[in-house]
């Protein structure tokens, strides 16, 4: 005698040959859902660094009087004050510098913008 097992449709899904894995739409949805619920889950579970983006101007005039280049974006852990001379973002009086991201990052901040609040999500990378 053959024994035929059902098997839940979510059991295994690889997510990418869903019309293979799932017979009808009613399972499709649910399997939908359940890989939700792991990326929900998935995501929950990973370290998260919450701060604010914000970007120096992209030429800075020192005390001196001479220009450098500058442009740096930086991710503070509170809202900045304000901007300082038209050279940085005043920072509070407990905060650490701020982390410098690559200047691609955030093409979109400005020195003109208002700091942008955040949250980067940090995943160990598996090869």
């Amino acid at each position: 005698m053959t024994r035929i097992e059902k098997k839940n449709p979510c059991d295994g899904c690889p997510g990418d040959d869903l019309a293979g894995t799932c017979a009808s739409i009613k399972e499709l949805g649910r399997c939908g859902q359940e890989l939700r619920r792991k990326a929900l889950a998935e995501y929950e579970s990973l370290p998260k660094i919450h701060g604010w983006v914000a970007r120096n101007p992209s030429k800075v005039t020192d005390f001196n009087g001479e220009q450098y280049e500058d442009g740096t974006i930086g991710i503070y852990p509170s809202k900045p004050k304000g901007r300082v001379m038209d050279i940085c973002w005043e920072r509070g009086e407990d905060d650490h510098p701020p982390f410098i991201l690559p200047k691609e990052m955030f093409p979109e901040i400005t020195w003109e913008s208002e700091p942008v609040e955040v949250e980067l999500l940090i995943r160990k990378i598996t090869k």
